[in-house]
């Protein structure tokens, strides 16, 4: 299991630290939790690691090179952020393959769509947030085949070339001086994808 991130507050690495420990007693394989990112609160989570008995399967990388091609190399990707925009380590994470366990704020819904919210949780349920990492551990079908559909819905939705199209759309009603399209195909775009 991997996280791509800034190690600060708002992250809540904390409460995924927490959630790793009842994941660590219960799964059914060996399971190693790798976080790849630098922050100010590293050296506390590594204390905290020590103090919860798992510094034998959680690893601290630091910055990671590649992260796109290394994402190919994990099995699920995890973000217990109590706040995102529209994450782009999620995004990399959905183009790898990788099923996505993360919380339901900001832009996460709309990127994982209706195939990844079973495995959203509330920020700081670390409850929720073990029994969703475990099922996609013990569960390899499951894991496969969520992974499969982040990939599908990365390329329908959020390639770079479909993306564009809808900034140099709406650039162009911007100079155009029809503001309220902007708003309309906007919205279309995030109804397309959200599906709520």
């Amino acid at each position: 299991v991997v996280f791509v991130g800034r190690l600060s507050e708002e992250k809540n690495i904390d409460v995924l630290l927490h959630a790793w420990r009842r994941v660590a007693a219960l799964a059914k394989r060996a399971v190693q939790l790798e976080l790849w990112g630098r922050g100010p609160i590293l050296a506390e989570m590594q204390q905290l690691c020590g103090k919860l008995g798992i510094d034998n399967c959680v690893f601290f990388r630091g910055h990671v090179d590649s992260v796109r091609q290394m994402l190919a190399g994990m099995n699920v990707f995890v973000l217990p952020s109590s706040a995102e925009g529209n994450s782009n380590a999620i995004l990399e994470a959905m183009a790898a393959g990788l099923p996505i366990v993360s919380t339901r704020v900001g832009g996460t819904p709309m990127l994982v769509g209706p195939e990844g919210s079973p495995f959203l949780v509330q920020p700081r349920d670390e409850e929720a947030l073990s029994i969703r990492l475990l099922q996609l551990i013990d569960d390899v079908g499951l894991r496969t085949s969520t992974g499969d559909a982040m990939r599908e819905r990365v390329l329908a939705h959020f390639e770079m070339g479909r993306v564009a199209e809808t900034y140099a759309a709406a650039y162009a009603l911007l100079a155009a001086g029809r503001r309220d399209d902007v708003t309309r195909i906007s919205h279309e775009f995030i109804c397309e994808n959200c599906n709520w």
